[in-house]
């Protein structure tokens, strides 16, 4: 449903509230709230792309802003999303593309913020398969898991190398299964997400040949629930997204220490974290280029039939301004 609130300019804070925001947020404060604490169900992938959540709960964030977080791990955020419509969970991480992908069946799902961008999405293809260049793909198998931001970039990096779906074979797998397939030699090439292509590349060595598919466009990682679950737990959202704006400005402040947080929640050795976190810019943002890029995103997926999606929708009305407005609205920068 359009609310009246659809136009919402930049504001900048004036700088009394920035001090009483920056002293809310500190890391040495008592906790914020004394009553019962909330509970929340969060759906994560535990990867880089969910560096924030690691902060919050490596750092006792959730606990401070009054909240008693359950994480429930999935192995894409494509399935994370599918678990919200199970009952599985109360929020979920995702890709754009993986919420694009979920809305078209389930149209009451919600963007709340988007807590990260990256661009950590590669096709590994395997050099002894005669694959030396984009366009020795032609006729190659391919696998790629559906539903995840993959399969739009490497639908669209075709394109801009002049072919289309229908010029490879695409052999539907799940991430793991995917890096399995490329490194055993089952498919010619994989689409895959960091960490897995940095593990796949080293296991193939100088058989490896990797190609960055994401051609300059970051994705954007989401915090994403249902309409019925904000509704019904405002406050529970809110709280959510005071925590996530406090784990970003720790993060800033001290990336060291946010790099061990990932390190000990995501289980991925040091080394790995500080090789892909220059891939990622994690923030707090609810932006008009997310917007646009679902736009695009949606445009495609109808263009190959993909989803059952027959219209490209208004991605407006399934953005929840009114949380990260309260708690930081000049990163509200949706119109």
């Amino acid at each position: 449903m359009r609310t009246s609130a659809r136009i919402h300019p930049r504001r900048i804070l004036p700088l009394i509230l920035v001090v009483v925001a920056a002293s809310l947020f500190s890391g040495c404060g008592a906790a914020r709230y004394s009553g019962p604490p909330l509970k929340m169900r969060l759906g994560i992938q535990p990867g880089p792309q969910s560096a924030l959540i690691w902060v919050a709960e490596e750092e006792g964030l959730f606990t401070r802003n009054g909240l008693t977080v359950t994480l429930c791990k999935y192995d894409a955020g494509f399935n994370a999303v599918k678990g919200l419509g199970a009952n599985e969970s109360d929020v979920a991480t995702c890709s754009e593309f993986a919420f694009v992908a979920n809305a078209y069946s389930n149209p009451d799902l919600r963007i709340l913020a988007s807590i990260a961008t990256g661009d950590t999405t590669s096709l590994v293809a395997r050099r002894d398969r005669g694959i030396s260049s984009p366009a020795s793909l032609a006729g190659k198998r391919v696998a790629v898991t559906p539903g995840v931001a993959n399969q739009f970039f490497v639908g669209r990096f075709l394109t801009l190398h002049g072919m289309g779906l229908n010029d490879v074979t695409l052999v539907s797998a799940d991430e793991q299964s995917a890096k399995k397939a490329v490194v055993e030699g089952a498919v010619d090439a994989a689409v895959l997400f960091e960490p897995d292509v940095k593990e796949a590349a080293d296991e193939l060595g100088p058989d490896g040949y990797i190609i960055d598919v994401q051609s300059g466009q970051d994705y954007f990682w989401l915090l994403s629930s249902t309409g019925s679950y904000v509704k019904a737990n405002k406050e529970a959202v809110r709280r959510l997204l005071a925590t996530m704006v406090e784990a970003e400005r720790f993060t800033d402040a001290h990336p060291a220490a946010a790099q061990q947080d990932l390190r000990r929640g995501s289980r991925l050795s040091l080394s790995y974290v500080r090789y892909v976190w220059p891939k990622f810019t994690f923030a707090v943002r609810l932006g008009q280029p997310l917007v646009l890029a679902m736009e695009d995103e949606a445009r495609w997926t109808v263009d190959n039939g993909l989803f059952g999606a027959k219209t490209v929708p208004d991605y407006l009305d399934y953005v929840y301004l009114e949380g990260l407005q309260q708690v930081a609205p000049e990163v509200v920068t949706i119109y």
